[in-house]
């Protein structure tokens, strides 16, 4: 993947300094095999996460970290509401945001910190993704912008 140019957006906020985000890749060419080949590595990878591994990952992750008190009831409540949302991600993702939140912290996640992680480590792949997919068929707009030069 080292013809996938990052596309960063930079800025300086006073009082907090430099920061930036990855708004994108650029293609810059390959043989058309190796193309194909990356396009079908990351369709791979990015398959939805089966649910035993969810289930599995979520297991792990509420047995390392401490919860507060809950029902059975309410336990089995979160404990389906968050696999059911890990399905939407990636396995390896799954695992490693489990394993990551276990080791870095005591408590055991909310589901909007769960999701900002996963959405962070996927942002980056369906970029690639989408760079790829735009080289082998580019849009319309991409089309026009070449044709313009611009």
């Amino acid at each position: 993947m080292s013809s996938l140019d990052e596309q960063t957006r930079e800025w300086c906020e006073p009082g907090s300094g430099f920061d930036f985000e990855l708004t994108g890749y650029k293609f810059g060419g390959a043989p058309i095999d190796d193309i194909e080949t990356a396009q079908a590595i990351l369709a791979t990878v990015n398959q939805p996460c089966p649910k035993y591994i969810a289930v599995k990952a979520l297991t792990i992750l509420q047995t390392r970290t401490k919860n507060r008190p809950e029902t059975g009831e309410d336990l089995s409540l979160k404990m389906d509401v968050f696999t059911q949302g890990l399905l939407d991600y990636p396995s390896d993702i799954v695992v490693a945001v489990c394993k990551t939140w276990a080791e870095q912290n005591t408590w055991f996640p909310s589901w909007f910190e769960l999701k900002t992680l996963l959405d962070d480590r996927l942002r980056k792949r369906l970029r690639m993704q989408e760079a790829i997919q735009e080289f082998l068929a580019p849009s319309t707009t991409t089309q026009f912008r070449t044709l313009i030069g611009r």
